[in-house]
């Protein structure tokens, strides 16, 4: 039985599949940790190079506490009922996911999985980079792509 799970979430449609499979898969007693990382994304130029910025024009603390409220609707909303440990982070979803499951000692990690192929998959995705290099067991929900 699985005592110490995360789900990881991206606040997709396709997160509230995601989300009742980590529920299911939660034995009473177990601690269920819910993850969203925000990723800044730089702005891109015409010719796709990123723009430099001013500290003004960034401001973090207003993009995590965005993700904060979005966090918090999300369980609000899928994970009634459900006691959770709520955590946003400020980085690279892949590598925040990996160091969050390593540091809290994680038995089982649930994440969405777009199942892409061709060049989607050349390009790489999140749970893929995660499935790789984890060292816990991995639920990879498949996503529809309708439902993402």
């Amino acid at each position: 039985m699985y005592q110490n799970i995360l789900l990881a979430v991206d606040f997709s449609k396709a997160s509230t599949c995601v989300a009742q499979r980590a529920m299911q898969l939660a034995p009473e007693g177990s601690q269920l940790t819910v993850l969203h990382v925000a990723e800044y994304l730089p702005m891109l130029d015409y010719s796709g190079d990123p723009m430099a910025m001013t500290p003004l024009a960034i401001d973090e603390d207003l993009l995590m506490e965005d993700a904060k409220q979005s966090l918090q609707r999300f369980v609000d909303k899928h994970l009634q009922g459900v006691e959770v440990v709520q955590q946003v982070k400020m980085g690279i979803p892949k590598l925040d996911i990996l160091q969050t499951v390593e540091k809290q000692n994680i038995d089982l990690l649930v994440i969405g999985s777009h199942g892409r192929h061709g060049l989607a998959r050349l390009l790489g995705s999140t749970a893929a980079a995660v499935i790789n290099d984890c060292p816990c067991d991995i639920l990879a929900v498949r996503i529809n792509p309708d439902n993402s």
